[in-house]
Parts: C-alpha cells; structure tokens; sequence
C-alpha cells in the first residue's frame, strides 16, 4: 500500500461521520466513500458475488453461506492507488448477531459495513473500530469476569501497598484497622497511630506484638469502664 494513501486517510478525523448503533461505533458508508473519492477520486471497488445453486438452476448473489450454519457473509474489495484490499463481513441483525438466511435488506446492510471498513483498512477511520473484535460477553460472563478479576486482583494492605514477605499480612492489617476502631478507644488518637505504624511496613512479628498489645490495652479500658458503672 501507498504510504501515501494510508498516512493521507489515516489522518482524517472522522469522528462527525460515525454512527451509533448499540455499544458500537459505525464509519458511515456514505462519508466513508466521499472522503476517498474526494482524496482519491481513482479509487474503485468491487462487491464480490458467488454462486448459490437452487434445485436445478445455479445464480450468482452478493453473498457466500456457511453451510454448516447457513449464516451469510459478504466481501469487498477497494483499490486505491493501485492497492487492493479486501474485507469479509458476516451479515448481522440489529443485535449484532449472524443471521441464518437473511434477506436482501439485511445483505444490502452488511455490504455498505463491509466496503466502509474496508475503506478504512486503506486508513480512513481505522481507529474507531479499535477493539471491535474484542468478545462480546453475556450478563453472566460480565458478572463473573467482574468477580475473577477481584479473586485475582494482588492483595494489598489498606493503603494501597503491597505486603512483603516478613512484613505485616493483609489479615494483620485488617485486624488492627478493625481493633483501632473499637468504640472503647472513641476520643483517642489509635485509628492514626495505627495507621502511621501500618505506614511504616513493620515486620510480621512487629505487627503480632502490636495486635496483642491493642487488644490488651481494650480489655482493660473495658474492666476499667466495667468497674466504675459498679461504683
């Protein structure tokens, strides 16, 4: 391909000539092919066409059929500057989804796709179907991603950082985030103290040390308060 061609297409902001449609993003066929006459007026392209046999007699139709599913596919073909370029695109519902025996519409539909994105594999609006061929997952797969990602997401501790090996546990830290904030200690400065000494990335046996230390000092503020509601 003219270096040419593709640096001078690729370069077009074609963001005002797109088209929505569900969670993805369309070059319209129709600025697509005014955008590359308007470069290259030379260009051409060809809309491919195979046979289809029926009982006796055999036609030629703008689309191939798998025949283990019988869901069609169209193919283009542009030429700019002497560079052919070819693309295939299976013929979708309004879902996104293959149809098995679709109708002139539906083909007609997925002709226009297939010549805007093969326009574009020339370099104009390239860039928008970044990500197009990525999965598309269900509700449930959604879900379930969501979740895997947070079982194999690292631990860290609560401030972000990740524990070392002989340092304070993410379970340590845990619990004495969740000691710190006994409301015995209400009115006292441990939450920050707690939070500095975590900062401090202290040793694992530091960190045990500390937690006995914590849970003491709450069991005996509480006889404390304890014997003086005796009083």
């Amino acid at each position: 391909m003219s270096k040419t061609v593709f640096n001078t297409l690729k370069t077009i902001n074609v963001n005002e000539m797109t088209e929505k449609k569900g969670k993805f993003t369309y070059l319209s066929w129709a600025h697509a092919v005014e955008t590359l006459k308007s470069n290259f007026p030379e260009a051409t392209w060809t809309v491919h066409e195979f046979p289809l046999k029926l009982d006796t007699s055999e036609y030629t139709v703008p689309y191939m059929l798998d025949p283990m599913t019988g869901h069609a596919f169209v193919k283009v073909s542009v030429t700019v500057d002497g560079t052919t370029l070819e693309q295939v695109h299976p013929v979708l519902n309004h879902m996104n989804k293959p149809i098995a025996k679709p109708d002139a519409f539906a083909v007609n539909t997925a002709v226009m796709r297939c010549l805007a994105k093969a326009i574009s594999l020339h370099g104009l609006g390239l860039y928008i179907y970044q990500g197009e061929d990525l999965p598309v997952l269900s509700k449930k797969e959604e879900q379930q991603a969501k979740i895997d990602e947070v079982y194999d997401r690292p631990e860290t501790l609560l401030n972000g950082k990740a524990p070392v090996a002989g340092g304070i546990t993410v379970t340590q830290n845990v619990k004495l985030d969740r000691l710190s904030r006994d409301p015995i200690l209400k009115g006292s400065d441990t939450q920050s103290v707690i939070r500095t000494f975590i900062d401090t990335m202290p040793t694992e046996d530091a960190a045990e040390k500390a937690i006995t230390k914590l849970q003491n000092k709450i069991k005996q503020l509480k006889q404390t308060a304890k014997e003086a509601a005796w009083d």
